[in-house]
């Protein structure tokens, strides 16, 4: 694996789940995001850094991928404190720090109030701001939908999707105008307009964030970072691009010590990575620790990433200690997100796995421009070798039914049974209009209105099948579960992997599943959900593949009834 290589990882510090990415080798660095960004902003420095030092990049709290702090209104001494106890989770005890914008005030305070575990510490565009300014910044106006806040916009799904527009719109306020809501020309940013591609990353980081972006960010303008600066009292570059917002701050810094300094640069980017890359370098000393080993719980769900050959990584969620006796393959388009309710009641009994397939969620993709199912059960299949035990229950919905089927097909000897839910079969003249349209290409665009499409595409398919044929024989006769909450969790897991989402389902289209059923040897259950448009397909399924077929009124806990039925009827048929 190369020294550029990102490993993603998780870690428990106290009751929080942190997610960092980690590469290269040499002695440590930390690096520090600005808000409400994550960890992936950051993978140019981290990619300069790597053939040099080891590189740890941790999401702060409620962003990216990380949990929030347990505190209603912490302050910038809780973030110190949470990152502190972050490095004690990973083993690094002493480090040269990177923080730019929300992220220097965190590192600007980890290295006033814990000097011993920072080498030296590299603050870029650090905010200052005056009472006034910070008051303007904090204040909440009365809109007519209740209270608002003015620079720190609270956050909600609606139902119309009209969230996904206010948010693309304030994302595009700030890039005008500082602060976003001073709409003169003395407020008005000289800087280019960012290509779609940028804006629909930022506006993806503000969805990851939440609600919780208004938490760090108040934090940061209500931080007295002046005073820090005066108290601190280790090796310190301060730096701003002339394009920051925050450039002029470096002009309101206190008097420095000998060993701090301020180094103004311009707008290439390239030379500023360059030179915050050199200068922590410079500051860097001492071993990195060894990796830690991700903790599983048997009382909770737990995430972990599994390295695969060519750097790739699967993300995996686990609930158990033991290797696991039941693994739950997701429907695409999605992630295994949408298993946690099945995953959380069937391992109470049992460890339970559930992976994101590659190129969904936040698995890496396999690299292929038009992966067969067969790939993806070759790849699932050598996911779950690494537990060694030596067959599992495989449980399947939709798209990743098909890959549960292809792996028992071709490796009977690594399944213990097969529960096929919702198992894809199509007519020849079905495929094609499916190929054409079920998956469209998700491609930014200036206004957002891919974000909209997407939404709209993903309301539909709980209304009609296929989503994009809109008469009435595709109405879906089933209830309407999906919360706007819902919704939008899996608009979020399409949108992070636009550029893949749709291969998993497209091998399902192109699969052939009646020689693998008639070829089966292993148990199999066939669940049909009570109403739905698939139900029909159920019985042909459970033909050929000479199994049991059951149907179940919708919900989790019904379906999750019959899996443990049936794993119990195979436990009493081996007893006997």
């Amino acid at each position: 694996m190369s020294r550029r290589t990102v490993r993603r990882r998780f870690v428990e510090a106290g009751r929080r789940v942190v997610h960092y990415r980690r590469a290269g080798s040499g002695p440590p660095v930390v690096l520090i995001h600005q808000s409400p960004q994550s960890s992936a902003g950051l993978l140019p420095l981290i990619d300069r850094l790597a053939p040099h030092c080891t590189v740890f990049a941790f999401d702060t709290p409620g962003c990216g991928d990380s949990d929030p702090l347990p505190r209603r209104n912490p302050r910038m001494a809780d973030f110190a404190d949470a990152l502190a106890e972050t490095m004690d989770a990973v083993g690094l005890r002493k480090a040269a720090v990177f923080g730019t914008k929300t992220g220097a005030c965190v590192g600007l305070e980890l290295a006033r109030r814990y000097p011993a575990r920072v080498r030296g510490v590299v603050l870029d565009s650090l905010p200052l701001f005056t009472r006034e300014e910070v008051a303007d910044m904090t204040r909440v106006v009365k809109s007519d939908d209740g209270e608002d806040a003015y620079y720190l916009m609270p956050f909600a799904p609606k139902w119309d999707g009209s969230h996904l527009v206010s948010t693309w719109s304030h994302v595009r306020d700030h890039i005008f105008w500082f602060p976003w809501y001073n709409r003169k020309a003395e407020a008005r940013r000289d800087i280019d307009m960012p290509a779609p591609e940028a804006m629909h990353d930022g506006v993806m980081d503000n969805f990851r964030a939440a609600d919780d972006l208004r938490i760090v960010v108040e934090a940061a303008f209500r931080y007295r970072a002046y005073a820090a600066v005066r108290e601190l009292r280790v090796p310190a570059t301060f730096t701003a691009r002339e394009d920051s917002m925050l450039y002029h701050c470096l002009d309101l810094l206190p008097p420095l010590r000998r060993d701090q300094r301020i180094v103004p640069l311009g707008r290439d980017m390239p030379a500023y990575r360059e030179t915050i890359a050199h200068t922590l370098r410079g500051y860097a000393g001492g071993a990195p620790p060894r990796e830690t080993m991700p903790r599983r719980s048997a009382k909770k769900i737990t995430r972990e990433f599994v390295d695969r050959p060519g750097g790739r990584q699967i993300l995996l969620r686990h609930r158990g200690t033991a290797a696991p006796e039941l693994a739950l393959v997701h429907d695409g388009p999605g992630s295994s997100q949408a298993l946690e309710p099945l995953l959380d009641r069937l391992a109470r009994q049992r460890s339970v796995v559930a992976p994101d397939l590659p190129g969904n969620g936040d698995s890496t993709a396999l690299g292929h421009p038009a992966p067969t199912i067969d790939m993806y059960a070759d790849d699932l299949a050598a996911l779950l070798a690494g537990f060694r035990r030596r067959r599992v229950h495989l449980y399947g919905q939709g798209s990743g039914a098909a890959v549960a089927l292809s792996l028992a097909s071709r490796r009977p000897d690594r399944v213990a049974s097969l529960i096929l839910h919702d198992l894809p079969l199509f007519t020849a003249t079905e495929r094609r209009d499916l190929r054409r349209h079920l998956t469209p290409p998700i491609e930014p665009s200036w206004d957002g209105s891919h974000l909209y499409r997407t939404w709209l595409m993903l309301r539909d398919s709980h209304i009609y099948w296929p989503w994009y044929r809109r008469t009435r024989d595709a109405i879906r006769r089933v209830d309407f579960e999906a919360s706007p909450a819902d919704l939008q969790a899996r608009v979020m897991e399409v949108l992070k992997s636009r550029r893949t989402y749709g291969l998993t389902t497209q091998a399902a289209v192109r699969y052939r599943p009646e020689p693998d059923l008639r070829r089966l040897d292993v148990p199999v259950l066939v669940v049909a959900q009570a109403g739905d448009i698939a139900a029909a397909a159920a019985h042909r399924v459970a033909t050929l593949a000479r199994g049991q077929v059951i149907e179940v009124p919708r919900g989790t806990a019904p379906l999750a009834e019959a899996i443990e039925s049936h794993l119990a009827s195979l436990r009493v048929a081996q007893r006997t």
